[in-house]
C-alpha cells in the first residue's frame, strides 16, 4: 500500500492531510538496528535492518544480506506498518540508535513497537501527532455493527523514549479501539498546548510506568488550557475531530482504562478531559489512576469536565 493512499481529514478546520513518504512516511537513522516480524496465518517474514554511518543493509532471519547497501539513512516505515492493514501481527524493535520520526504514521491493529534492550531512542521532526489508528477510508466503511470499539487495537508501544524537541508532544491518537497498552514509554520536552495520548471510545487501555515531563515550551504567561497529558475521551467531533464516523455519540465512551505507576512532571494538565462536559449524562467507565504521581502540573493532577469519577489509588 502506497502511502499517498492514506488521507486524514480534520473535521474542525476541513483540512485534508495526504501521507507522503517524503514528508511523513519515512524513518531515519545513522547508527542503529531495527527488526521486524510480520506472522499471518502459517506464513512468516523477518528482516532486520542494520543502519550505520547514513546507510542501511537488510538481512533474512538466517542473517543473510538481502540486496546492496542502501546509501541513504531512511527507511518505508509507513509501508512496514502498513502490513497488518488487511491482517496479521506486526512486532516492530528497535536497538542502540537514535531514529528519526516524522509522521503521522497510520499504525493499524496487531502491533508492537518495543525497544528491547531500552536503548533507543526517537526525536520528532514533524510537529503533528505522530501515530493515528484511523484514517478517511477506514472511518467512512466503520461498521457499528461489529461494537464500538472494532477499529485498529491489539496496539503496544514498550521501553520507547520520546524527545519531542519543542515540538507537538503528541505520541498517539486513537479510536474506536481496545487492547491498547503503553509500558515505561518515556515522553518530553514537549510543546504545552497538546495532549500526548489521545484516547476516544476505547476499551482496555494501559499505561504503565511512562514518565511524562517537560511538557510546556512556550508556554510563556499562560497559566491554563485544554491540553491534557493523557486525554479520556467519548468518540465526539470536539474531541476527536480526525475521523469521519457518521455516528459521532457521547455514548461511544472509554471503559476500563489504567493509569498505573506514572509520573508527571512540569505539565499544563496531567489526566482526565474538556470535551464532553456539554452532556450532563455523560462519563467514562472503569477509569482507574494508581500511584501516579504529579510534580508541577499547573492546573490539575487529575480532572474530568464530565460526570467521570475515576477511582484514584495512592
Amino acid at each position: 500500500m502506497a502511502t499517498n493512499d492514506i488521507k486524514i481529514t480534520n473535521l474542525n478546520t476541513n483540512v485534508t492531510r495526504t501521507l507522503t513518504y517524503a514528508q511523513n512516511g519515512k524513518i531515519e537513522c545513522d547508527n542503529g538496528v531495527l527488526s521486524w516480524k510480520y506472522v499471518n496465518g502459517s506464513t512468516s517474514s523477518y528482516r532486520k535492518i542494520i543502519f550505520k554511518d547514513g546507510t542501511f543493509r537488510q538481512y533474512d532471519v538466517n542473517g543473510n544480506q538481502i540486496g546492496d547497501v542502501f546509501n541513504k539513512p531512511d527507511y518505508a516505515f509507513q509501508n512496514l506498518l502498513s502490513k497488518t492493514k488487511s491482517g496479521g501481527t506486526l512486532t516492530i524493535h528497535f536497538y542502540h540508535g537514535m531514529f528519526r520520526l516524522y509522521g503521522p504514521y497510520r499504525i493499524y491493529g496487531n502491533t508492537t513497537l518495543r525497544a528491547p534492550q531500552k536503548d533507543a531512542f526517537f526525536e520528532k521532526y514533524n510537529d503533528l501527532y505522530t501515530f493515528i489508528n484511523t484514517d478517511d477510508a477506514d472511518a467512512k466503511a466503520y461498521n457499528f455493527a461489529n461494537g464500538f470499539y472494532a477499529g485498529s487495537g491489539n496496539i503496544k508501544f514498550e521501553n520507547l523514549e520520546f524527545n519531542m524537541r519543542g515540538l507537538n508532544p503528541q505520541v498517539a491518537k486513537l479510536i474506536h479501539a481496545s487492547n491498547i497498552n503503553v509500558i515505561n514509554c518515556n515522553v518530553y520536552n514537549g510543546r504545552y498546548n497538546s495532549h500526548v495520548f489521545e484516547l476516544s471510545c476505547l476499551k482496555n487501555v494501559k499505561i504503565q510506568g511512562c514518565i511524562f515531563k517537560d511538557l510546556l515550551v512556550n508556554i510563556g504567561n499562560t497559566k491554563s488550557g485544554k491540553h491534557e497529558v493523557i486525554q479520556i475521551e467519548s468518540a465526539i467531533k470536539a474531541g476527536f475531530p480526525y475521523c469521519q464516523y457518521s455516528k459521532y455519540s457521547y455514548a461511544q465512551r472509554c471503559d476500563n482504562v489504567l493509569i498505573d505507576s506514572c509520573k508527571f512532571t512540569n505539565v499544563l494538565r496531567g489526566i482526565g478531559n474538556h470535551a464532553t462536559s456539554v452532556n450532563a449524562d455523560n462519563y467514562q467507565s472503569g477509569i482507574r489512576i494508581n500511584k501516579c504521581t504529579f510534580n508541577g502540573a499547573l492546573e490539575y493532577d487529575v480532572h474530568f469536565d464530565c460526570k467521570t469519577k475515576p477511582q484514584i489509588t495512592n
